[in-house]
């Protein structure tokens, strides 16, 4: 049986593609096998394939979306454990090896996930790289589920391509919700997480590339995946466990994220919500206020989240 399997979606992204398959062909641990789902790209993409041979499992479908290539990719992957690899994004050399090490050893772990690089590609001041525990896109603290839940509730802990998985618990999860146009990964990690264990890898393993064509940078897909990922939230089971002050933060932190989106009014009825479960919020209450009197202008506390929080 083939040890691991590695998903890459990819539209549109020839320019990069070569590299992140580079990425994985280099790694130290060779027990694998690629899978590049082509979700509908019109690009280069079917020529930059071909020159791998057999080396890559390449199918090609209609444009669903990358929680759909992912899951195809899913559908038909042979390994016991799972990396999903964005076609703009790299791994490097002793991912797979230190990775998989970690899970044959820790059978109690069923999401492993590790450091890496943040490189703006395309930044003001030209290619910039700093680690996600130095820019807030990492948090450390994920462990068994009530760890997890806290910090998942409220933020997403890492870039996907930062962890490892093993295929039977994306199974049990039913892979991607196909329904959220982003977000899909910070969803599926808190689904995994009302029942199952991660563990940090202290290691840096990848580089997440920023570039313009990133679904990350699309707006109104952020603002409608961010409504539809709260409300999944707040009705799941792994909310109710978690004790009111988390609760309230939980709140607080999604009325920071409707400022973001200059939704006022969301941001006020989140603030409310947050009071109602722990008066003692202060936080909340001062924001509540703020935004009352700033309007917009209260975006000053979405800052003030992505300083406490991450910027994810």
């Amino acid at each position: 049986m083939t040890k691991l399997s590695i998903i890459i979606p990819t539209y549109n992204c020839s320019l990069f593609l070569p590299e992140a398959i580079d990425s994985v062909l280099e790694q130290t641990f060779q027990d694998y096998e690629i899978i590049v789902i082509d979700d509908g790209s019109t690009d280069e993409t079917e020529v930059v394939i071909s020159r791998y041979g057999s080396n890559i499992v390449y199918i090609k479908q209609e444009n669903l979306g990358p929680s759909a290539a992912r899951n195809r990719g899913l559908n038909i992957a042979i390994g016991e454990y799972i990396v999903f690899l964005d076609a703009d994004d790299i791994l490097l050399p002793a991912k797979l090896e230190m990775q998989v090490s970690f899970l044959d050893h820790n059978q109690d772990v069923d999401v492993v996930y590790s450091d890496g690089y943040y490189n703006d590609c395309f930044g003001a001041g030209g290619s910039e790289q700093k680690l996600f525990s130095q820019i807030g896109l990492l948090s450390t603290g994920l462990g068994a589920p009530i760890e997890s839940l806290k910090i998942l509730a409220i933020r997403n802990a890492f870039p996907i391509h930062a962890a490892m998985t093993r295929k039977a618990i994306l199974w049990e999860v039913k892979g991607f919700d196909e329904d959220l146009p982003a977000l899909e990964d910070w969803d599926l990690w808190f689904r995994i997480a009302e029942a199952h264990k991660y563990a940090f890898l202290d290691a840096v393993l990848v580089i997440y590339r920023a570039i313009p064509t990133g679904i990350t940078a699309n707006f109104h897909r952020q603002k409608l995946a961010s409504s539809q990922l709260r409300k999944k939230i707040e009705c799941s089971d792994g909310f109710t466990e978690l004790n009111k002050a988390i609760q309230s933060d939980f709140y607080f932190c999604w009325g920071i994220v409707d400022l973001r989106f200059y939704e006022k009014q969301k941001a006020l009825e989140n603030f409310k919500k947050s009071l109602h479960v722990n008066t003692k919020n202060y936080i909340a209450r001062f924001a509540f206020l703020a935004t009352l009197l700033l309007g917009r202008y209260a975006l000053i506390f979405y800052f003030l989240k992505r300083k406490l929080l991450g910027v994810r």
